[in-house]
């Protein structure tokens, strides 16, 4: 086990304490909020499966999900942020922006 800037649990400095186990990081933290959400049973039936399948929570899995979608919508916040001034320089696809950076 490894406790990331302290040898308390749940105590000082550090954020987040991270437990290694089996080759798998799991995240504890110090400061936590609930968020409870309504599901459908299918997706329930889903998320439960996939918790049992991977030896994981479903509030686990359900964090993870949550994690990976708001750094996806911070990506695009920034992108429609960024595109008008692409645009003024000349970088409007892909290719033009590989150019540039090659």
């Amino acid at each position: 086990m490894f406790r990331s800037r302290t040898d308390g649990v749940g105590r000082g400095d550090a954020a987040y304490d991270i437990v290694v186990h089996l080759g798998r990081y799991r995240y504890q933290s110090t400061d936590v909020a609930t968020l409870t959400i309504r599901i459908d049973d299918r997706l329930d039936a889903d998320l439960s499966q996939l918790a049992d399948a991977t030896h994981r929570t479903k509030s686990d899995l359900a964090r993870e999900v949550l994690r990976k979608q708001v750094a996806i919508l911070k990506l695009r916040q920034l992108r429609e942020q960024a595109l008008p001034h692409a645009e003024r320089a000349g970088i409007v696809t892909d290719d033009d922006v590989f150019d540039r950076i090659s």
